[in-house]
């Protein structure tokens, strides 16, 4: 985990290499949490705080726990858990307190968590199967839940005022990322990418819409973040967008994007590939080389 700036500098890393995936910084922006694979138990949720540089285990049930996300106010975490052979979704106190509790309740497939609703009481989750879509659910009735997007939709997020929900389709047959009027989604869509996109990410003011352009969309590979001007005034006014810059980003295969933007839209906490180029700042020791070493052999342990 790397923070860039908007040049593609690398600012900082965030905790030791690892195969991490589905980043999200808090509401404040002081805390961020990623899944992590565990050998030989799935995947598990953790919580990093950037200011003490620490980090948090969230789950230990065996088997998969990811795609976290984090609640409108900071305090819990929902979360994709694996059980009875498919995937609900749940969510837990973020300082480890409690029990985690069901969201979702037989929705027959593998579902994950996309977005909370402005008012915290509703969660959009995606269920995979085909076609893609993004149903909701009312966190105090926790079920298979209610269409949002009469199919296709993915990665949905909903913009900071609470009017728009960016998501990805693959609709036109590559995906790309729209957006539409929220909660009256039949109301209107604009189509934002151009050259395929995936995994869109909100501006904290709304502002900006960033999204990974990968057109040949590998979940591991080179590809360029991109960011779309956005104006609400008198309505939805998207501008064009502009690229970033391009490195080896981890784009990720769930609802949770593998970055996040910080509070000031100014540095991005990426997942990058291991040859991405960026140095690797863990402890890697000390090399002794010793000359001479076979008379010294010979002095030490003398033949007969």
């Amino acid at each position: 985990m790397n923070w860039f700036d908007r040049t593609g500098k690398v600012l900082g890393t965030v905790g030791d290499r690892a195969d991490y995936a589905d980043i999200e910084l808090s509401p404040d922006g002081t805390r961020a949490t990623v899944s992590e694979l565990e050998a030989g138990t799935g995947r598990d949720v953790w919580i990093f705080d950037l200011a003490r540089a620490t980090l948090q285990r969230l789950t230990f049930d065996p088997g998969l726990n990811r795609v976290p996300i984090w609640s409108r106010d900071g305090r819990r975490v929902a979360f994709s858990r694996e059980i009875d052979g498919g995937e609900e979704v749940f969510w837990q106190a973020a300082d480890g307190s409690g029990r985690p509790e069901p969201l979702t309740a037989d929705s027959g497939e593998p579902v994950f968590p996309s977005d909370f609703s402005p008012d915290g009481k509703a969660l959009l989750f995606n269920d995979i199967s085909e076609p893609w879509e993004t149903r909701v659910v009312s966190i105090d009735a926790p079920g298979a839940g209610t269409r949002l997007f009469s199919g296709a939709g993915y990665a949905a997020t909903i913009s900071p005022d609470g009017r728009w929900v960016a998501y990805e389709s693959r609709e036109s047959g590559r995906r790309e990322v729209y957006v539409r009027p929220y909660p009256d989604v039949e109301s209107g869509r604009w189509q934002i990418s151009t050259n395929g996109g995936s995994h869109p990410v909100w501006r904290r003011d709304g502002r900006e819409l960033f999204y990974f352009e990968s057109p040949g969309y590998q979940p591991q590979g080179r590809g360029a973040l991109m960011a779309a001007p956005i104006e609400t005034d008198g309505g939805f006014h998207p501008g064009s967008p502009q690229q970033l810059f391009a490195n080896n980003f981890v784009i990720g295969q769930s609802t949770r994007p593998a970055y996040d933007v910080s509070l000031d839209g100014e540095r991005f906490l990426m997942l990058t590939d291991a040859d991405a180029g960026v140095p690797d700042r863990r402890d890697t020791g000390n090399v002794i080389i010793v000359e001479n070493w076979v008379a010294e052999l010979e002095r030490l342990v003398p033949t007969p």
